[in-house]
């Protein structure tokens, strides 16, 4: 772990810079506005430096940045408005930020963002609806994220999506009928959401899906009988779901299935 506290002013001028790597600087608090001249630079790792409260609103000059890693800012509390300018930006990760409370809705606008990491993120409560507009999303993962209560109606427009995990999401009670929207998706993990009641019908519409883990569910009741719509699946986990009484006859036709627990 480094103790440098701030960036001298002067890194601004580094203009051929392509990465940053302050990487466990847990003394850092802030970076100077100067950082926006880094025109260059495409990679900005800022994990583990749990001091770190804000980021400043020049970032968003940084035009060309593809990866923003911000995993284990602990202290970071909000992001700009302005990481909304950020287009070319493919990664953001914030995972273990567990201060952000919500994330602003300009993020809507990175519409060439794939992989949106926000496991751990313990005081979120909710996503804004602009985050149906991340078509080009094809990851999001939302483990760990304890506060969160629901997921909006418009995450049904991300149709790109292939992975979306949830487990761990102890305060989640339902998923949206628009979930079913999401014909891209494969891989579906709700592992240990101990508050999920039931699966909407509109789950049989994922024809692509492969894996589904709703392992330790503790109050899982039962399975909608359209889960014998999900043709592609090869993978059921319900271990643990004690709640569970008996699976629905339809379940027979879940004949490429090589995997119940």
């Amino acid at each position: 772990m480094f103790r440098l506290k701030q960036l001298l002013v002067e890194i601004g001028k580094m203009i051929g810079l392509m990465t940053l790597d302050l990487s466990g600087c847990s003394s850092l608090e802030q970076l100077p506005a100067e950082i926006g001249k880094l025109i260059g630079l495409t990679t900005l790792k800022l994990s583990e430096c749990s001091s770190l409260e804000e980021l400043p609103a020049e970032i968003s000059k940084l035009i060309g940045l593809t990866t923003l890693d911000l995993l284990g800012c602990y202290s970071l509390e909000q992001l700009p408005a302005e990481i909304g300018q950020l287009i070319g930006l493919t990664t953001l990760e914030l995972s273990g930020c567990s201060s952000l409370k919500e994330l602003p809705v300009e993020i809507g606008k990175l519409i060439g963002l794939t992989t949106l990491e926000l496991s751990g993120c313990s005081s979120l409560e909710q996503l804004p609806a602009e985050i149906g507009k991340l078509i080009g999303l094809t990851t999001l993962k939302l483990l760990r994220c304890s506060s969160l209560e629901q997921l909006p109606a418009e995450i049904g427009k991300l149709i790109g999506l292939t992975t979306l995990e949830l487990s761990d999401c102890s305060s989640l009670e339902q998923l949206p009928a628009e979930i079913g929207k999401l014909i891209g998706l494969t891989t579906l993990k709700l592992l240990r959401c101990s508050n999920l009641e039931e699966l909407p019908v509109e789950i049989g519409q994922l024809i692509g899906l492969r894996t589904l883990k709703l392992s330790r569910c503790l109050r899982l009741m039962q399975l909608p009988a359209e889960i014998s719509k999900l043709i592609g699946l090869t993978t059921l986990d319900l271990s643990g779901c004690s709640s569970l009484e008996q699976l629905p006859a339809e379940i027979g036709k879940l004949i490429g299935l090589t995997t119940l627990d």
